[in-house]
């Protein structure tokens, strides 16, 4: 933490990158995998949550989720099927 003209300033956390740029995209199965080998070496979900800078309720989900399926692969995302025909631009 730094000081400057009175106001403190904390040093900035990484900054881990969801998988594509859209506002509600997933985390990437590569990060969610580092932080379960995270929370594997013994940290609580708090510190992990501070270190990778995710919402502590996130890590919850993804740690129970692995205890119950064994697995930390991101839910298939149901919407609207693409109004583009992907066979024409192949």
């Amino acid at each position: 933490m730094t000081t400057q003209n009175n106001i403190y300033i904390l040093e900035t956390k990484p900054n881990f990158k969801k998988a594509s740029n859209t506002p509600t995209s997933t985390y990437s199965q590569d990060l969610r995998e580092k932080v379960a080998a995270y929370l594997a070496q013994g940290p609580s979900q708090r510190q992990a949550s501070k270190t990778f800078n995710i919402h502590k309720n996130t890590i919850n989900r993804w740690n129970t989720k692995y205890a119950k399926e064994g697995k930390h692969e991101a839910r298939k995302r149901l919407g609207l099927a693409s109004k583009v025909d992907q066979a024409k631009f192949e």
